[in-house]
């Protein structure tokens, strides 16, 4: 093939650049140029100041987030360009544990495996579907030093509780909480302490080989995407999320996409209801009788009993 139609995509484990002709980085650009869909009702788009337009393509160097890589690709392949990938390898550890000894579904076997061979994925799917089973099994399996990223001490709690059950062997690091413990082959974060660090000592990240993110649908986010940005050596990334991701944000989902990688629909919550996973809800609406809402002095009462000291609260 002539090189006028050849591009080369080199790959980081955070950033990607593309050599090729310029009609192939002008369609890269548009591929990577959304709208923020808030810039009309902001004050600066409203006074014509600000257009909402977002470029994630890096000029002059040409550059983009690692996880937007197939994406540029898929769209430089479809407009009759040859694309190459050149990626870091991707250093071989001993697994962290033998063989996780639970029921395995089959969409959680293939997510695993798909996972490995695409090395970034967001894997979407409902609640009750395990997704916490996966990232145990990818953790497992791809031993090295991991981060695993939550977002509240609740999800933590309960993600460490699971990791010392499937994997009573390793050692699980904690930071949140007032804990900073990097030291165990796992480090389980929060992400408020985890950005606060990322800020200040980007060091301690860049060790990590690969990094968990839970309800990844936040990882849009700026404190998601400064701690993504300092793991510089996790070329292997896996974003959970029970929640559906709209693309009514075509910002957010690029720049969840640019830490992560693309978004895929593991499995829906009618399909695991008609596999026996999950049950299928109830719903019923019911209007109580006015006479029992509280009246305006009770709730008063409850909530300021010392009011009368100073009305004005």
């Amino acid at each position: 093939m002539p090189a006028a139609f050849r591009c080369l995509i080199t790959v980081t484990a955070v950033s990607a650049r593309l050599e090729g002709p310029e009609e192939a980085v002008t369609l890269a650009a548009d591929a990577l140029t959304v709208v923020n869909p808030a810039a009309a009702r902001s004050p600066a788009g409203k006074a014509g100041h600000w257009d909402g337009v977002v470029r994630f393509l890096r000029r002059p160097r040409n550059t983009f987030g690692a996880g937007l890589t197939k994406r540029v690709s898929d769209v430089l392949t479809a407009g009759g360009f040859d694309v190459e990938w050149v990626q870091a390898p991707i250093p071989i550890f001993q697994p962290l544990g033998p063989p996780l000894r639970i029921e395995w579904r089959d969409y959680q076997t293939a997510a695993v495996d798909r996972f490995f061979l695409k090395r970034r994925l967001i894997l979407q799917a409902p609640t009750g579907s395990g997704k916490t089973n996966i990232g145990i099994e990818v953790a497992r399996r791809r031993g090295g030093r991991v981060l695993w990223i939550v977002h509240t001490q609740q999800l933590q709690r309960q993600t460490l509780k699971e990791l010392h059950e499937k994997l009573p062997m390793v050692g699980v690091g904690t930071v949140g909480d007032g804990h900073y413990d990097f030291s165990g082959p796992i480090t389980l974060g929060i992400i408020n302490s985890l950005a606060s660090l990322a800020a200040t000592s980007p060091e301690l990240f860049a060790e990590f080989d690969l990094l968990i993110e839970d309800e990844a649908h936040h990882s849009g986010a700026e404190t998601w995407v400064r701690v993504a940005n300092a793991c510089t050596g996790a070329c292997l990334r896996l974003g959970l999320s029970g929640t559906a991701i709209s693309v009514r944000d075509p910002v957010r989902v690029m720049r969840m996409e640019a830490a992560l990688g693309p978004i895929v629909v593991l499995v829906d919550a009618p399909t695991l209801i008609k596999q026996g996973h999950l049950a299928r809800p109830i719903i019923r609406f019911l209007r109580p009788p006015a006479a029992s809402y509280p009246s305006y002095e009770r709730v008063r009462d409850l909530v300021l009993p010392d009011w009368r000291r100073d009305p004005r609260r």
